[in-house]
């Protein structure tokens, strides 16, 4: 939570408004959840991307949802995104995951006062947007789905309820592999921040036989 509000601070102080679009283009990594959560606390409406993605899918992405600042992983999503950043004239700001972009990001957020915070969490309520998750476009362009707070809550809310053998175990825990730019990996992540349950980050799913007897989830 330390980590979430730090970030936000920092989007808020580098000019990301309510209701703005943030995109985030990682591998399923644990940065992809605290940036995810930040945004949301800034009240913004986070834009996930596919690592995967051609330069010619993230540059409509960004574009079709008017994004203003974006989370990228690594030098190679750098270099990508830089083959189109020419075309998004309104996205502002790069936030690299591997060159420390949360910690600068926190860093430059020091100055926002903790009611001013506080008001960009509540600033969205229910009924208002938290996502555009992008089709894979196999009839045409991608399109934006817009997903609602409310929309979450409920999924999350109940998916808990209904499976208190997987979510309300003592020491319940699973390790997330699935892509977080699609809904379902998007769903567990929230339904186990919900539910307290521990939550683990596999960003390589061929190196899930080394990583499962590590992390030892109770449920997958």
């Amino acid at each position: 939570a330390e980590e979430v509000r730090a970030v936000a601070r920092g989007l808020v102080a580098t000019g990301v408004a309510p209701g703005d679009r943030v995109g985030i283009m990682s591998r399923t990594r644990y940065e992809w959840t605290v940036a995810d959560y930040a945004v949301w606390w800034a009240g913004a409406v986070v834009v996930p991307i596919y690592e995967t993605s051609s330069a010619e899918q993230v540059e409509w992405i960004l574009s079709d949802s008017g994004a203003v600042a974006v989370f990228l992983e690594s030098s190679r999503h750098v270099d990508l995104f830089a083959e189109v950043s020419d075309r998004l004239p309104g996205l502002r700001d790069v936030h690299v995951f591997d060159d420390g972009g949360l910690d600068t990001l926190a860093s430059q957020g020091t100055g926002i006062a903790d009611d001013e915070l506080e008001a960009r969490r509540t600033s969205a309520g229910a009924d208002d947007l938290a996502t555009i998750i992008y089709t894979s476009g196999t009839t045409g362009r991608p399109k934006g789905c817009e997903l609602t707070h409310g929309n979450f809550a409920f999924e999350a809310e109940n998916v808990v309820a209904a499976t208190p053998e997987v979510f309300k175990q003592p020491g319940a825990s699973t390790l997330l592999f699935l892509p977080l730019a699609h809904v379902f990996g998007r769903i567990i992540e929230v339904a186990c921040i919900h539910g307290r349950v521990n939550l683990g980050h596999a960003p390589d799913p061929t190196k899930l036989t080394e990583d499962l007897p590590g992390f030892q989830p109770t449920f997958l």
